[in-house]
C-alpha cells in the first residue's frame, strides 16, 4: 500500500492518521456491514426489472463482502469484490461460502486505484460509501464509468452538505451536474431512512469504541491514536446525523 492510497483510505475511513490504518482489521472485526445497507442497493437494482441473473456485478471496497454476498444470494447474479484488506477478504469467502454463494462471488485482495484500471464491462459497479478513496467527486464518477459496458449502471452511495458546508463535501444540485458533465443519466435515487442510519451507527460506533478500549490496554502509548479515533468516528456520524444527507444513485451510462 502505498503513500497516496493510505492518505486516501484514511480519509475514507474518518481518520486522518495513516497508522491507524494496520488497526482497522481489528477495531472492525465486529461489523460486517461496513459500508451502505445492502437492502438499498438491491432496491435499486430490482427497479431496473433487469434479468438479474446474467447481471455481472463489480464491487468496489467490497469490504467483508456484505453487499457483494447478499446481492448474489437475492438476485442470484454473478459478482465480484474487491478490498485492500486481506482479512476483509479472508472473511468474506468464508461469509459467501456460509450463505451458499460462493459460485456466484469472487474476491480478490487489491487497491482499487490500481484494479479499476483493469476491471471492464460490467453491467454495474457499486461504490458503497465512496469517500475519497477513488479521489474527489469527479475523479471518483469518471473512473467508475470506465469499468461498465455501453447502458451499463453505476451505483454510488455517498452524501452532500445540506444546511451547513462541510470541506470535502459537495451539494446535491453539484452532484447533479458531476453526472450530467459526465454524461449519466441518474435513472434513481434511494435515501436512507434516518432512524435507521442512526440506530446502525450508533451500533457500529459502540462496537468500534469497545475494541479501541481493549488496545488502549494493549498499546498504552499509543492510547491517543485510538481516542481520537473514537472521536473522528463520533463525529462523522454526527455530521451525518445533522450536516450531511446520505444517498444512493443509480446511473446509467
Amino acid at each position: 500500500m502505498n503513500l497516496d492510497t493510505e492518505i486516501s483510505l484514511a480519509k475514507s475511513l474518518s481518520t486522518y492518521d495513516i497508522k491507524l490504518i494496520k488497526y482497522l482489521p481489528f477495531l472492525l472485526q465486529d461489523i460486517w456491514e461496513l459500508g451502505t445497507n445492502p437492502t438499498d442497493i438491491i432496491q435499486l437494482i430490482k427497479s431496473l426489472q433487469k434479468n438479474n441473473k446474467e447481471l455481472k456485478v463489480l464491487d468496489l471496497a467490497c469490504g467483508k463482502g456484505a453487499t457483494s454476498i447478499q446481492l448474489a444470494k437475492i438476485l442470484h447474479c454473478s459478482v465480484k469484490g474487491i478490498d485492500i484488506f486481506d482479512k476483509f477478504i479472508d472473511e468474506a469467502k468464508q461469509k459467501s461460502k456460509e450463505w451458499k454463494v460462493e459460485n456466484l462471488c469472487e474476491f480478490q485482495c487489491a487497491d482499487i486505484n490500481k484494479a479499476i484500471k483493469k476491471e471492464k464491462k460490467y453491467d454495474i459497479v457499486v461504490l458503497g460509501a465512496a469517500g475519497c478513496i477513488l479521489g474527489d467527486q469527479k475523479a471518483t464518477v469518471k473512473k467508475l464509468k470506465k469499468t461498465i459496458k455501453k447502458d451499463g449502471f453505476i451505483i454510488i452511495s455517498d452524501s452532500y452538505s445540506g444546511r451547513s458546508k462541510i470541506k470535502g463535501n459537495v451539494g446535491y444540485e453539484e452532484w447533479r451536474k458531476i453526472f450530467t458533465k459526465a454524461k449519466l443519466k441518474l435513472i434513481n435515487e434511494k435515501i436512507p431512512d434516518d432512524n435507521y442510519l442512526k440506530e446502525k451507527n450508533d451500533e457500529k460506533y459502540s462496537l468500534i469504541e469497545k475494541r479501541a478500549n481493549e488496545l488502549k490496554e494493549e498499546y498504552p502509548d499509543s492510547a491517543m491514536l485510538f481516542q481520537e479515533y473514537l472521536e473522528s468516528q463520533r463525529e462523522a456520524n454526527d455530521d451525518l446525523q445533522f450536516r450531511l444527507q446520505s444517498i444512493v444513485w443509480i446511473l446509467k451510462k
